[in-house]
């Protein structure tokens, strides 16, 4: 599985990366941390942190892990274990009490992998200005 930068030149921020013949915007992968940001101001408030993590940053975060795995397979693990604690806690019998931890990770991990990719990160109050 290939991934690349398409639509950049030298010191600047591509416009898409190729995912396994896929050309994804750089856009879609930034935005799971708009949805990771709301997932974190919805707390242990199961339904709002559910639905603003499986509608806004879910599908992308496996596009996310997909593409930092080709430059760094142990990133990728790491943001795909920090997605399966957010997950385990988002569950109908999951511990709430670990949530707000367990997303401020997801969100490191996330951040880590966008840079790895050279895709510039948001933190949530800037996020919040878009």
């Amino acid at each position: 599985m290939a991934v690349s930068a398409c639509g950049a030149s030298a010191g600047t921020t591509p416009k898409a990366v190729n995912v396994g013949g896929a050309q994804v915007p750089v856009a879609q992968l930034s935005s799971v941390l708009g949805g990771l940001c709301d997932t974190r101001r919805a707390g242990t408030d199961a339904v709002s942190a559910r639905t603003a993590f499986y509608n806004h940053a879910h599908e992308n975060l496996h596009v996310l892990a997909t593409a930092t795995e080709v430059p760094d397979r142990r990133a990728a693990g790491r943001l795909l274990e920090a997605m399966q604690r957010v997950e385990a806690d988002l569950a109908p019998v999951g511990d709430r009490t670990l949530l707000p931890t367990h997303v401020n990770e997801l969100l490191r991990t996330a951040r880590a992998s966008l840079d790895r990719l050279d895709i510039p990160s948001r933190s949530c109050q800037e996020a919040d200005t878009r």
